[in-house]
């Protein structure tokens, strides 16, 4: 981040630990679209909205999701997780895709920087 002169950090993810986790790390420097995210835990959140029968707040949820897809496709740089649809989608869109690395990757890169 400081290589690059980064202060904002736009974090989409469906798990409330590790947003917070990642508020602890970076406080102010960080920024999320507010959503729905389901306290339970034991599965995943498609599996969650699958089961719920409440369609209004699916329709919620994937909206909440398309946007957090737009706007990570809209980031100077884009860390994003391979293999994961959702990150693949905001790769394909992002502006420039040599400012895109997979984020397993780039944790290995970085051991050696």
């Amino acid at each position: 981040m400081r290589k690059k002169s980064i202060y904002k950090i736009f974090l989409s993810t469906d798990n409330k630990k590790v947003e917070e986790l990642f508020f602890r790390e970076f406080g102010e420097q960080l920024v999320v679209y507010p959503k729905f995210i389901p306290k339970e835990e034991k599965q995943g959140i498609h599996n969650w909205a699958k089961k719920n029968n409440d369609e209004l707040l699916k329709e919620r949820m994937a909206r909440e999701a398309f946007l957090d897809m737009f706007i990570l496709a809209k980031t100077e740089y884009l860390l994003y997780q391979f293999g994961s649809t959702f990150s693949e989608i905001s790769k394909v869109f992002h502006k420039d895709r040599s400012k895109c690395m997979n984020w397993l990757l780039f944790e290995y890169i970085s051991l050696f920087l």
